[in-house]
């Protein structure tokens, strides 16, 4: 499951809590400063490496009556996806049962702004059940911006449970001067983590076997400032020396030359081994025992795996500057200081080939326990590019089967382009990488890379074919989103055999590509195949599934199909359950929505479209844009032009600031449509100069840019005008028949029908008309009737009273009748009027209907109007629910509003 290889990719050690060392001094004084600073939002614990930041606060979180939560930060974690990783996994370690919605923001391909991370971050925060103290430890290593951004945001408006302990070298770039002012902020700085002369007193007496005597304390005090690494190093240096004193004497210069001293001391004392061991390790962040033996036997292949635990345990037992990482024991860490000297003696003693053995030698031991971020680090140190790419390629398939793109992407990110470039499988996977961001111009640029480089691959051998089958499917991708069935045919089923076993997202990408290849040859029964065969594979897993459900929702939209998109939801969402797959939920939610919202419940659909916009930084950006585009419509249809306005202005604002400019500029081109809509047709004008309405080829998508343009040249209503919207529709109309794109030729043919009665051709106009509540009525499709305003009303009008039989083509007028469209009564009926093909009375009521309908403005009984024209009571009462019923009226004063918009003659 992707949850779960999400977290296999953590380091976990980095969320442990470094055990305290049994000669450590109780420093009762800080541990008091820091009890009281819990009750602030900050406390930043700052001084030089080695004054025992991190000793300090763990020792208070180890007696702290709160949950604490723990962060040793480290310079792989200067990005801001990373550190927000770690941060929410450290604060799950204290609370477990805790769903943190600011997670999901972590699986979209461009991040939201550290605004928005910070809000969710605090309503987080906000709703834990418990205080909780989180402690960030090395923040020194920070330097990115956002990361300070969102930190800072985090301080500005604290939430109440959280106390967070910053642990840093130097003061961050946070908001400590104006919390200083406001007494928010504890700080404990070099001065105060210096040994007093009776905590180094205690101190020593605990490092030294012998003792030592108050003089010599004194010395070491003043020559290390009460610097607690410093005086840990002296103890080191002079246990068991005769004349302690004396030799304490000797030590001169600042801490730092000190230090570089006493450790020069301390490892000329340790036997040879060991310091083989430390010169082998010195380059690694993190080290266990299986890590040490596999390094020390490329260069002594006769020693045992034994000798590894043995250096281990003598480095803890001499308290030689190592951290346990874990609880168990199995991964430690040198103290900073003792890793730069380590790291310094190493390049002073060791050529640099045999530096690149040892980087080389750690790189495959991390891949074959596969932590491959580390396992990169040190193969790119080894300078082995080439070993390096080879494994981030070889693991693409595992990290895109469990849904790790942006871990993938950050490993393809960590390789030198000129090394990627020689491999065009790096291509591919990038290319399916933009396509999964929703950068198609991106994909298509890398899929091109990839075909320039197939010559130079040897025909027969694996890595051609594969290469080979993944460019189909990239062509087969490509096909579809430029609506080009006839290119994409050709590769349609050349690639699936000859993918991989391994290659799962990748066969799953071709099960959708085929489904919607056999939709667009309309052979459903072909699609059903596809798709069932898929969902009985019990090798795939429950994430790639979850993508099929959601490649069936496009074929049956493509096909008009909406009943069947619902079912494929309903059957989806029953699959996913509890599991937190959020790119397949928000696409749920819009193909629920689109759905119910063509199908004339708006309600319905208002609700499914929120939860897309909600969840706007994880979902693809090309569905959180039409979600938007939907959820104007109605609120226009409702008369709240205000709301309409606001969203699709919300739209824009985050395509933009999140790098998505083909969507803004889809969404640019949506309000024109709106405009068009409204009647603002010089504003349409405006905006449609400076729109390509063409960026996008008309897909599976609500919104179709191509028609935005032709209905201004409608609006336009003059000869030249309807003619040119004419031959684009019916350019439009053939590309759509003949990819079977019904959900856009409906709308098409519904527009044809419109230009052919506004050019005085009834025949035609009822002839496409026809075709369009045919194409309709299967699915339901009322929407892409009622969306089209006034101008729809009226010619539906016109056709329902000369095919009263059409019972799709009533409730679509009733639909439309009932729509608020264009706003308040009065101006549909101002419109209505207004169409130049309403020539006249329409003959939407029989003529036994329009002698009732002046009766019933005179305010008569059903009983009177009964006697008027001599019928029973009874036959009253089914005219009027027929009355009701044509005119989309509830009552008898809606039935006369309704027919004073229409213009109806009323005959007495």
């Amino acid at each position: 499951m992707a949850d779960n290889s999400k977290k296999n990719a953590l380091l976990y050690t980095k969320l442990q809590r470094p055990p305290v060392a049994p000669d450590i001094v109780r420093r009762s004084r800080l541990l008091s400063l820091l009890e009281e600073g819990r009750q602030r939002p900050l406390t930043l614990i700052s001084a030089p490496a080695g004054y025992g930041k991190s000793t300090l606060a763990s020792r208070w979180a180890a007696a702290c009556d709160w949950r604490v939560a723990w962060l040793s930060l480290d310079g792989e974690d200067d990005d801001l996806r990373q550190f927000l990783t770690y941060f929410l996994a450290a604060v799950q370690e204290a609370f477990p049962e805790y769903r943190f919605n600011t997670e999901v923001l972590l699986d979209a391909g461009q991040l939201p702004s550290g605004t928005v991370l910070a809000r969710y971050l605090l309503n987080d925060f906000n709703g834990l059940p418990e205080p909780l103290g989180l402690v960030l430890d090395d923040y020194h290593y920070i330097t990115e911006p956002l990361i300070h951004e969102v930190v800072s945001a985090l301080l500005k408006h604290p939430a109440r449970p959280l106390s967070l302990v910053v642990l840093s070298r130097s003061e961050p770039p946070l908001p400590v001067a104006t919390m200083r002012g406001r007494g928010l902020v504890t700080e404990i700085g070099a001065s105060d983590l210096r040994l007093t002369m009776a905590e180094a007193a205690a101190f020593m007496e605990r490092l030294l076997s012998a003792g030592v005597d108050e003089s010599t304390v004194s010395i070491l005090e003043a020559k290390t400032e009460g610097w607690a690494a410093g005086l840990r190093l002296a103890g080191l240096y002079l246990d068991g020396r005769s004349k302690p004193r004396e030799d304490a004497q000797k030590l001169g210069g600042g801490t730092l030359h000190i230090a570089k001293y006493l450790l020069a001391e301390v490892v000329s004392n340790l036997d040879s081994d060991t310091i083989f061991y430390l010169h082998e390790t010195a380059i690694l962040d993190r080290f266990c025992a299986p890590l040490c033996w596999y390094m020390h036997q490329q260069r002594f292949t006769s020693q045992g795996r034994e000798n590894a635990e043995a250096f281990i345990e003598g480095l803890v037992e001499n308290n030689l500057f190592t951290l346990a990482l874990d609880g168990e024991g199995y991964w430690f860490r040198y103290h900073h200081l003792f890793r730069d000297f380590l790291n310094g003696m190493l390049e002073k003693d060791v050529s640099s080939e045999e530096i690149f053995a040892l980087h080389r030698a750690a790189g495959n031991w991390f891949a074959e326990n596969n932590l491959l971020e580390e396992a990169v680090h040190h193969l790119l140190a080894s300078g082995d590019i080439s070993g390096a790419v080879a494994l981030v390629v070889g693991k693409r398939h595992d990290l895109l089967n469990s849904s790790q793109i942006i871990r993938l992407d950050r490993l393809l990110g960590m390789l030198p382009e000129s090394a990627c470039a020689k491999d065009p499988l790096v291509a591919t996977t990038r290319a399916f990488i933009c396509i999964e961001q929703g950068n198609y111009a991106g994909a298509q640029g890398w899929m091109d890379e990839a075909e320039d480089r197939l010559e130079g691959h040897l025909q027969g051998l694996g890595a051609h074919i594969e290469l080979t089958s993944e460019v189909r499917v990239l062509h087969n991708l490509m096909g579809l989103f430029t609506a080009s069935a006839d290119r994409s045919r050709f590769y349609a089923r050349d690639a699936f055999g000859e993918l991989p076993a391994q290659a799962i997202f990748i066969k799953a990408y071709e099960v959708g590509i085929s489904a919607c290849f056999y939709q667009m040859r309309r052979e459903q029964r072909q699609v059903d195949f596809v798709i069932k065969e898929a969902l009985a594979n019990p090798k795939w897993p429950a994430n790639i599934q979850a993508r099929i459900y959601f490649h069936l929702c496009i074929a049956l939209y493509m096909n008009g199909d909406l009943p069947g998109v619902m079912r494929t939801v309903s059957a989806c969402r029953r699959f996913v359950g509890d599991a937190s797959f959020h790119h397949t939920r928000a696409y749920a939610h819009y193909f629920q929505g689109v759905a119910s919202y063509l199908q004339n419940d708006l309600k319905e659909a208002e609700t499914d479209l929120l939860n897309v916009l909600d969840a706007r930084h994880t979902a693809n950006a090309s569905y959180v844009a039409e979600a938007g585009f939907i959820l104007s419509c109605i609120y226009l249809s409702g008369g709240d032009e205000t709301a309409a306005q606001l969203v699709r202005e919300q739209i824009i604002t985050h395509c933009r600031r999140n790098g998505h400019e083909r969507i803004a500029s889809i969404a640019l081109g949506f309000e024109a449509e709106t405009e068009v809509r409204q009647g603002n047709l010089e504003k349409a004008r405006r905006i449609s100069a400076h729109t390509d309405f063409n960026g996008r080829p008309p897909l599976w998508f609500f919104y179709v840019p191509q028609l935005t343009p032709i209905k201004c040249l409608m609006a336009e209503a003059t000869q030249e005008s309807l003619d040119q919207a004419y031959t684009r529709l019916r350019e439009l109309e053939g590309r759509m028949h003949s990819i079977n794109r019904v959900n856009v030729y409906i709308e098409v043919s519904a527009l044809l029908a419109l230009v052919c009665h506004m050019q005085g051709d009834g025949v035609a106009a009822k002839g496409y008309m026809t075709v369009a509540l045919d194409l309709a009525e299967p699915g339901g499709w009322i929407r892409s009737f009622v969306d089209l305003g006034p101008s729809m009303t009226a010619l539906l009008t016109c056709f329902v009273s000369d095919h009263n039989e059409h019972f799709f083509g009533q409730q679509v007028l009733a639909a439309c009748l009932e729509s608020g469209t264009v706003g308040e009564a009065s101006a549909r009926s101002s419109a209505i009027r207004k169409q130049a093909f309403v020539q006249g009375p329409v003959n939407l009521l029989t003529q036994r209907e329009t002698e009732i309908v002046p009766l019933l403005a005179e305010g008569m009984s059903n009983k009177e109007i009964a006697e008027i024209l001599n019928v029973s009571e009874g036959t009253v009462k089914t005219h009027l629910k027929n009355i009701f019923r044509k005119l989309g009226a509830n009552s008898r004063i809606d039935a006369l509003n309704r027919a004073r918009e229409l213009g109806l003659f009323i005959v007495t």
